[in-house]
């Protein structure tokens, strides 16, 4: 997942630099510093799973030695799960380190002792650091108190825990800040516009093509200067909205002019979807989408074939 998340990666090498050097630092040699978990807050669609797994991947790189522990909340459903999920992180580590573990513990107390043992085992050069994001997805299930009672506060030396989680959800950080000081907060923004090339470049060397026509390329720039605020204005756009944008262009031949694209995410999922009708009829992606809709974790390409094939209509 990590690697899929940064095939595209561009920029943030402000960001990077401070995740990676958190990652690998000595805090007990860093003055009025404790060891606590960084967490990440941003907007939804600004790339903060991919730099995550970009800062992770760096970290791993430069210490083969260590044991990086990534969690996408929401990809399965066995992340959605509080305890589940750090259920499936001792095991992890259990498992990389070599160690035997008997029957988890179940009690959000019990499991945040067993992973700051775990995590007691992290030595120079071998570090455990756990990349978790979007955590405030996760579900909180019974006799587990919302408010994350199974991170740990104090984090043993040459260990590290990231979260991330959205910038608009006003519970979860209430929650956080009952337990944490504002030091380990670290705000991510929108991905600058000037960094769209450069994305874009990168999309079209892993596919094997040779780029869009001079046109075509610039209606995507012009589309993500625009939804950043002011068209030709160098602010922030949207990580998402560049990947939408993209796979709109993919349906696009050398020989045509180029579309002007929508300038928001909503914009360009009605952009999308109306394409799409075009193509296949309203009566296929009405009833794709309310399958999608009503689904409680998502289908797969194949289950919503199969769920399509059985319909009737």
């Amino acid at each position: 997942m990590a690697v899929e998340l940064t095939r595209t990666f561009a920029g943030r090498e402000e960001e990077l630099v401070r995740l990676v050097d958190y990652i690998d630092g000595d805090y007990s040699i860093r003055m009025g510093l404790r060891n606590q978990p960084t967490i990440v807050l941003a907007e939804p669609g600004v790339g903060k799973s991919a730099l995550l797994a970009k800062a992770g991947m760096i970290a791993k790189t430069r210490f083969p030695g260590s044991t990086m522990v990534f969690k996408f909340i929401g990809w399965s459903e066995q992340t959605l799960n509080s305890a589940k999920m750090v259920q499936s992180i001792i095991r992890q580590i259990s498992c990389t380190l070599g160690l035997s573990h008997t029957e988890l513990p179940h009690s959000a107390p019990e499991l945040r002792t067993k992973l700051e043992e775990l995590l007691a085992n992290a030595a120079k050069g071998e570090l455990i650091s756990l990349v978790l994001d979007a955590v405030d997805q996760l579900e909180t299930p019974q006799g587990f108190d919302p408010n994350f009672d199974w991170l740990p506060r104090l984090l043993p030396r040459y260990s590290s825990i990231i979260l991330s989680l959205k910038s608009t959800s006003p519970a979860v950080v209430a929650g956080l800040n009952q337990i944490f000081t504002g030091e380990v907060y670290f705000r991510v923004y929108a991905l600058h516009p000037s960094k769209a090339t450069k994305v874009l470049e990168n999309k079209l060397a892993i596919e094997g093509r040779s780029g869009f026509q001079n046109d075509q390329f610039e209606s995507i720039r012009v589309a993500s200067l625009a939804s950043a605020g002011l068209e030709g204005t160098p602010l922030n756009c949207s990580p998402i909205f560049l990947k939408m944008a993209m796979c709109m262009a993919d349906t696009w031949y050398s020989f045509e002019p180029a579309k002007q694209l929508p300038t928001s995410v909503p914009d360009l999922m009605v952009y999308a979807l109306d394409r799409t009708e075009e193509e296949h009829g309203r009566m296929l992606v009405e009833r794709a989408c309310g399958y999608l809709m009503i689904s409680r974790d998502g289908l797969t390409r194949q289950e919503l074939m199969d769920m399509l094939s059985c319909d009737d209509d």
